[in-house]
């Protein structure tokens, strides 16, 4: 599943890259996360 950086309306893909932070990735999963269960509904 791609990534997604969400602000305020706008999706902006994320390139796919070494995280330097764990919170950082763990961040991007939950708001994609939310976003997919929102989509699917």
């Amino acid at each position: 599943m791609p990534l997604f950086e969400i602000s305020g309306q706008k999706l902006t893909p994320v390139e796919q890259t070494n995280f330097n932070i764990e919170k950082e990735l763990q961040g991007l999963i939950e708001k994609n996360l939310g976003l997919y269960l929102t989509a699917n509904l």
